[in-house]
């Protein structure tokens, strides 16, 4: 049987030759794990600038949507003008049991969708100190 390489010289060159393919492939194997490692880190670094930005667009959203409470502009106060009808003319009558009520008034709240603030505005108009309310 003849064998397929006739010298020695023959055969160490060709054992060379594979020894730099194998030595070439093991640095190509080599780079790519290096830029599969790299591309892997830039990934995760747009995962987070991703999961950042959503989480910013989502505060921006809520402090541009939510209710703005606590920023009234609110005429100042005014006296309080009555017909003549009620005003008391006469003598003056002393007073011997409790003061009398102040005029009776009504508040109307209107509440479409803001259940959470409803308690709150209650208690702000029972707190008020209004007897006659």
């Amino acid at each position: 049987m003849k064998d397929r390489y006739t010298s020695v010289e023959e055969q160490n060159a060709v054992v060379d030759e594979l020894l730099s393919a194998l030595a070439e492939r093991d640095a190509r194997i080599a780079e790519l794990e290096r830029a599969s490692a790299e591309l892997q880190s830039a990934q995760k670094a747009v995962q987070l600038a991703a999961k950042v930005t959503l989480a910013s667009l989502r505060v921006h959203a809520l402090l541009l949507l939510r209710p703005k409470l606590g920023v009234l502009r609110q005429y100042a106060p005014r006296p309080i003008r009555l017909p003549r009808k009620h005003l008391v003319t006469g003598p003056p009558q002393v007073v011997t049991g409790p003061p009398q009520a102040s005029l009776k008034i009504s508040v109307v709240t209107p509440s479409l969708n803001q259940a959470a603030y409803l308690e709150r505005t209650m208690r702000s108009v029972i707190e008020q100190n209004y007897s006659s309310l």
